[in-house]
Parts: C-alpha cells; sequence; structure tokens
C-alpha cells in the first residue's frame, strides 16, 4: 500500500493541472459513491446542528417566558379568589345574622344613609390643609 502511494505521489508531480483535477473529480466522485463523507457534508451537518440548537433554545425561551406569565395571572387569580371567599363569608354572616334591632339599625346606616335622632355629623371641608 505503501508503494502505492509512493507511485501516485511520484506520478501526481509529473502530472498537468487539467490531469490532476480530473484526479481530484474521480476521486470525489468514488467517494460520493462509498458513503465517504466529504468535509463540506461535515459543516453542513455542523451548521444543521448549530440551527436546531438555536431554535431548540429559543423556543425553550419562549416556553419559559410564558410559564412565568401564567404564573404571574395565577397569583392573581388565587388573590382574586381569597377576596371572594371573604366577601361570601361576610355574606353568609349577614345571612346567619337574626333580624333584631343591630341589625336594623346597620342596614338603616348602611344602606339607606339614614340616622339616629341623637346622632351629629360633622362635615370637614378643609380638604385636608
Amino acid at each position: 500500500m505503501q508503494e502505492d502511494i509512493k507511485k501516485k505521489t511520484a506520478s501526481a508531480s509529473e502530472l498537468t493541472s487539467d490531469e490532476i483535477l480530473e484526479e481530484s473529480e474521480k476521486n470525489l466522485e468514488r467517494a460520493i459513491k462509498t458513503g465517504v463523507k466529504t468535509p463540506h457534508i461535515k459543516v453542513v451537518a455542523r451548521l444543521l446542528l448549530a440551527v436546531l440548537l438555536i431554535a431548540s433554545l429559543a423556543a425553550f425561551v419562549t416556553g419559559l417566558m410564558k410559564y412565568s406569565e401564567l404564573q404571574r395571572e395565577k397569583a392573581a387569580l388565587e388573590d382574586k379568589v381569597e377576596e371572594y371567599e371573604a366577601e361570601v363569608e361576610e355574606l353568609e354572616y349577614l345571612i346567619n345574622s337574626p333580624i333584631d334591632y343591630e341589625y336594623i339599625i346597620r342596614v338603616a346606616k348602611e344602606k339607606l344613609n339614614l340616622l339616629l335622632p341623637d346622632e351629629i355629623i360633622y362635615h370637614n371641608d378643609s380638604n385636608g390643609k
């Protein structure tokens, strides 16, 4: 095998540029037929791998941002649920409380803006000055 390489090396120095070009084309065709990968295929494969890596990284970052947004939305909705639960408790208390004198006074003041005869109202027009 080494002798073949020596013969080809010796004969390559005697070849013209057209013959060298012809020989390299034949070698390339043989490499393609036998499935030998050329450096160009390696470069293309690396580029495709890089593109795939960048696309997956972009998808990951987008998913992470969406997850963060959903977590904020979840926290806001949980706060609303707590508010509504407190309101439900208050309404249940009002429904279950007996209708007595204190209940009538509270409804008259809160809903109807009525006052007892002995109550005094002070108005402050200073606007905090």
